[in-house]
Order: structure tokens, then C-alpha cells, then sequence
């Protein structure tokens, strides 16, 4: 799997991942953290861990572009799941939903806000810090270390070193760490 990491502060979202793809034995490497623009929404991400066909459909799909009266009615949380729904229904279509070794879990970001979703697609909002994939324990601890005992620490830096740490520990993380902010 490998580890993507969101963390909220002062009205944005921070988010890293590391690069490393495990296929067998062999070490490649695969973007996790997609960062897009949206002419209604503006720029949002995308992170995903797990299976590699699910990551590829994550990062072809786009938020919904909605006429002005229904995006005057739209929430964030009502926008997000409407792309986790897309979503899943994509990757029943064209992914893997059902496979131990396949199941994928999303964390997206729009306007400052993070949402994450489990492999049963069940979406849960986060207003301060979450890891996911098979290095969130390490990455989750370090975050949470340093939200608490350097809290001046630039948020990017933050993020960073928690998938730094994540790396350390667990032989399935690894790579180049990439770092956005929404």
C-alpha cells in the first residue's frame, strides 16, 4: 500500500505521500497525490492508497461542475460524496472493490476542507489530522507529536516528516514524498 497523509490548519488542507509502488518483489514507483484545478471549485486533491487501477480512475475522474443556482445549494460534504459515488461506481465498472490486497481508501481535499473515505466508501470529514495505508500508524503518531510539541513547525515541513517517518518503519513506504496545499 503505501501511506498518504492530510492535515487541517489555519483554513487549509496540507497533504503528502510517498511514491513507492510494490508489484511482487519489485520496487517501482507511482503518484498517490493528485492535485487538480476546477473552474468552479478551484484547486483540490486527491489522495489514494492501495490498489493501482483504482488510483488511476481516481485521478481521471473531476469534481462535478454544477449550473450556478445548484452550486449556490451545495455543500462541500455534498459535493465530495457526490465524487466518492462516482467514484466507486467507476471502480465497480472498471477497479477492484472486493480483494484483499486491492482495497483502495481516498482522502480529498476542496477549499480547505479533507474528507476520507474507507474501502466500503463510508465518508468521514477531518478537521485535524488522519494517515492512511499500510505506514498511517507511523505517519499518524508523527503528526500528531508534532501538531503537539512543535506546533510552529510550517505545516508542509509537518506532513512531510510524517511520511518521512512512515518510511522509516514500514518497508511498503517509500520514494519521493510529495507535498500539496489546498
Amino acid at each position: 500500500m503505501s501511506v498518504v497523509v492530510g492535515l487541517v490548519k489555519d483554513g487549509h488542507v496540507y497533504m503528502a505521500a510517498d511514491t513507492r509502488c510494490l508489484e511482487g518483489y519489485e520496487k517501482t514507483t507511482a503518484k498517490k497525490l493528485f492535485a487538480k484545478k476546477h473552474l468552479q471549485w478551484g484547486t483540490w486533491a486527491i489522495g489514494v492508497v492501495g490498489y493501482s487501477r483504482n488510483t488511476e480512475i481516481a485521478a481521471e475522474l473531476d469534481l462535478k461542475t454544477l449550473k450556478s443556482e445548484d452550486k449556490r445549494k451545495t455543500t462541500i460534504p455534498q459535493l465530495c460524496r457526490g465524487y466518492f459515488d462516482a467514484l466507486r461506481e467507476e471502480i465497480s465498472d472498471r477497479g477492484v472493490l472486493k480483494d484483499c490486497d486491492a482495497e483502495s481508501a481516498f482522502l480529498l481535499a476542496v477549499k480547505g476542507r479533507l474528507f476520507q473515505t474507507d474501502p466500503t466508501f463510508c465518508m468521514t470529514e477531518i478537521t485535524t489530522l488522519i494517515a492512511i495505508g499500510t505506514g498511517a500508524p507511523y505517519a499518524e503518531a508523527t503528526l500528531w507529536a508534532l501538531q503537539t510539541y512543535c506546533p510552529d513547525m510550517p505545516p508542509e515541513q509537518m506532513v512531510r516528516t510524517a511520511v518521512d517517518a512512515a518510511i522509516h518503519f514500514n518497508v511498503s513506504v517509500g520514494g519521493e514524498i510529495e507535498v500539496v496545499v489546498i
